[in-house]
């Protein structure tokens, strides 16, 4: 009973491990419809946040492209990502949606650097603009990318 009972618990780990090694290691070959490049956020900074500066407020998003594989390589001929969409869901100083078009840049993969300018609303001094942007695009290849990021940023005299 007792060896049963032990060859048991070292199957169910053994499963366990191969299965966790499985999911460690999926390939973009087993999600075809998703992108090999990865958009990784590496800075915001806004600009225009002073009534006083006479300057319209933004922000401005710094990215770099990765390629999600470890080896660093892609598995295909990918090599540029575009944001066709920007969609701004703002919570202040108003509450709504907006959707922009953005086709027609490309960013390379391993490329570094890369921004983006937002304008922000400016209501008034002591008013914050707060908000999400969804980007959405595609590869090169045609494959899904987006990128997600959160602002929010109060307006001075």
């Amino acid at each position: 009973m007792r060896r049963v009972s032990i060859f048991k618990r070292l199957a169910t780990l053994a499963a366990l491990g191969v299965a966790a090694a499985g999911i460690a290691c999926n390939a973009v070959g087993n999600e075809p419809k998703e992108s090999e490049a990865v958009v990784q956020g590496t800075a915001i900074t806004y600009i225009g946040t002073k009534i006083a500066d006479n300057i319209q407020a933004a922000a401005l998003f710094t990215f770099a492209v990765r390629d999600r594989n470890q080896s660093n390589l892609s598995t295909s001929n990918l090599n540029a990502i575009e944001f066709m969409t920007a969609t701004v869901d703002y919570t202040a100083p108003f509450v709504g949606t907006v959707t922009s078009n953005m086709e027609g840049v490309f960013y390379l993969v391993q490329s570094e650097g890369n921004s983006i300018a937002f304008q922000i609303p400016e209501v008034g001094a002591g008013t914050s603009d707060v908000g999400h942007i969804h980007f959405d695009g595609h590869d090169n290849l045609g494959r899904h990318v987006s990128w997600d990021v959160d602002f929010g940023v109060a307006i001075v005299p």
